[in-house]
């Protein structure tokens, strides 16, 4: 009964928030900053705790396949064992690259970039404000890349060929995990910064997709505006019901989570190649102030998007297939 109460009342308290401030922008900038100060101190903490061993840090910024992935650049489907007219093995896709493909979608945030376009039409910016904005995007880049750097090193550190880790099934079993080495804080640390990255992203990202989607009905595309605002809701209300369906039967949600990661990557390439158009075709009689080294690399960085798309779709197309 407590998860319920929880669920419901951080959703009630964020549509309380909505509907409560006239102004939303500069209290959400500074609500933000305060998550992402938390999940630093969090995931810091368990970093300088778990002491992880240097040379092999910097062996692996060597670029190389996971295991077996090589021979698997597509995903492949695994028929069913049958022995004696039953089947003793259900069919099923054999895909490596699953963890790469979430990751990429979690970090290689599209979504969010996009969305700087509305942000700053809001702050009133324009092209004097050109240097700020790249030296403010290239902070936020960096200390996300940060934080992501620390809890892969972190993992690597402590559960890497640890005999005493088994199946890791859910954040709870990770943050177990690191209690030998980390002693009673460990829960601590690492709820707390999985807390701060989770309530960020629920709420940035629902409040992205509401804006963005009232703005492609002709509503308004500024989080202050009341359809905007409405349609947050309904993406904070479908989430909502899914963490309460997932709870009510009993369902572990790690594989719905890596699942839902790697979707949000088919609709990567459609907002890569917009922003990419917005830079290379600007609108006539506009400057073209994007240098073009930055096109090269929102380029590569949509032939990858595309690239992992087109697994994503053979993944999920494959078991209907067969």
């Amino acid at each position: 009964m407590r998860a319920y109460i929880v669920i419901i009342g951080i959703n009630g308290l964020i549509v309380f928030a909505l509907f409560g401030f006239k102004a939303l922008y500069e209290p959400i900038e500074r609500f933000t900053k305060i998550l992402v100060g938390l999940m630093l101190v969090g995931f810091a903490g368990n970093l300088l705790l778990a002491r992880p061993d240097l040379l092999q840090m910097f062996a692996g910024l060597v670029p190389q396949f996971p295991e077996g992935a090589a021979e698997t650049l597509l995903p492949k489907w695994q028929p069913a064992v049958v022995e004696g007219g039953k089947i003793v093995k259900e069919g099923a896709v054999i895909d490596n690259l699953v963890p790469v493909t979430a990751l990429f979608a979690t970090t290689f945030s599209v979504g969010a970039a996009f969305y700087q376009s509305y942000l700053v039409r809001q702050k009133g910016w324009t092209e004097k404000n050109l240097k700020q904005g790249f030296i403010d995007s290239v902070i936020g880049i960096g200390v996300l890349a940060s934080i992501t750097l620390m809890i892969m090193l972190t993992a690597a550190s402590v559960l890497h060929d640890n005999p005493n880790v088994g199946q890791l099934k859910s954040a709870a079993d990770v943050a177990v995990q690191l209690e030998p080495l980390f002693g009673t804080s460990a829960k601590l640390l690492f709820c707390m910064g999985i807390f701060a990255g989770a309530f960020s992203s629920f709420f940035v990202n629902a409040m992205i997709g509401g804006s963005i989607l009232a703005d492609g009905f002709g509503k308004g595309g500024y989080i202050d505006q009341p359809v905007p605002k409405a349609f947050t809701v309904l993406a904070l209300a479908t989430g909502m019901f899914v963490a309460l369906y997932v709870k009510w039967t009993g369902q572990r949600p790690v594989g719905l989570i890596i699942f839902a990661q790697a979707l949000t990557v088919l609709g990567v390439p459609i907002l890569a190649a917009i922003i990419l158009g917005l830079a290379v075709f600007p609108k006539a009689g506009a400057k073209d102030i994007v240098p073009l080294w930055m096109k090269i690399a929102a380029s590569i960085g949509l032939l990858i998007s595309i690239f992992l798309a087109a697994r994503t779709a053979v993944r999920l197309i494959l078991p209907l297939i067969n």
